[in-house]
């Protein structure tokens, strides 16, 4: 079976139809990956939103249990082009126990095919729709936060920057980045290997076609203003001390305790990108650790 991203070349720019071509490839070996391994049924509930970005797929954990319960809106990652909500599946029912709380895992649109800003829009539209339905939801839409993992905690905090620029911003109660990239215009020399640049560059090229439009805070969240980042809610910052993306992290954490905000940082030295979702020995202590941090908040 075909390696991730093989005989991918580094190239300066690569062309809209090649990022599709390589998307396409990437996402035909990973299913036929899963298939041959078997694919277990979804645990969360199908539910579609009627948003005002359109309808968007979720699955909901909870969602059947009676009482008014704290939210957690969980988005995925993969660099914006890769997976499904399917991809947090086996990790919220847990989460949800050890939280207290309901959640929605958003199956957002990917790129190449819905660009910047789509999947933040549709976001936006499924933290919306939460609070403008708690009611039925059975949500207390005073205690509603926000969780990413990769490309999901650079959608997370863009999230926040993008409710500060609301008449009525729903900013969350809390939100949690999980091994977040939030510089996608920098390219850092030597922090990462061929095979990481190569990838980055196609993820971030496909999410974001012009590169100075990476600069955009709802891009990049690295490149927002201070005023913007003393407005985020509690935040706590996950990185992995063998990941590229763990400077970035750090710095950008750094920022917003500068401005007054309540950060939690902590980095698992030993651990690389996406740890969260392996059998790393790190593993179980980061799912603690936010689902600590989210019930600290959720019983303010």
């Amino acid at each position: 079976m075909a390696q991730p991203f093989e005989n991918v070349p580094l190239k300066e720019h690569y062309e809209r139809s090649e990022l599709h071509a390589i998307i396409e490839r990437e996402r035909s070996n990973l299913e036929a990956m899963l298939n041959k391994f078997g694919t277990p049924s979804v645990i969360g509930r199908e539910l579609f939103l009627q948003t005002q970005a359109g309808t968007v797929r979720v699955l909901g954990y909870r969602m059947e249990q009676p009482g008014i319960l704290p939210l957690i809106i969980d988005l995925h990652g993969s660099g914006f082009v890769m997976c499904h909500a399917e991809m947090d599946d086996p990790y919220m029912p847990r989460l949800a126990d050890l939280a207290g709380a309901r959640i929605l895992s958003v199956d957002y649109s990917l790129a190449p095919e819905h660009p910047f800003p789509q999947a933040l829009l549709e976001c936006q539209g499924v933290l919306h729709y939460a609070r403008e339905h708690s009611a039925e939801l059975g949500i207390d839409a005073k205690r509603i936060s926000v969780i990413g993992h990769s490309a999901g905690g650079n959608l997370a905090a863009a999230l926040c920057i993008l409710e500060m620029s609301e008449p009525q911003p729903y900013l969350p109660c809390c939100i949690v980045l999980d091994y977040p990239p939030l510089d996608i215009y920098t390219v850092r020399k030597g922090e990462s290997s061929v095979k990481e640049e190569i990838i980055s560059r196609i993820y971030n090229e496909s999410y974001v076609p012009e590169r100075e439009d990476r600069k955009n805070p709802l891009a990049s969240p690295m490149f927002a203003d201070v005023r913007v980042l003393s407005g985020f809610p509690p935040t706590l910052v996950i990185t992995a001390g063998y990941d590229s993306l763990c400077t970035e992290a750090m710095q950008f954490a750094n920022r917003l305790a500068e401005q007054g905000v309540e950060v939690m940082i902590r980095c698992f030295l030993r651990a690389s990108h996406g740890f969260t979702h392996s059998s790393a020995p790190n593993a179980e202590a980061a799912w603690q650790l936010m689902s600590r941090f989210l019930r600290s908040h959720f019983e303010c």
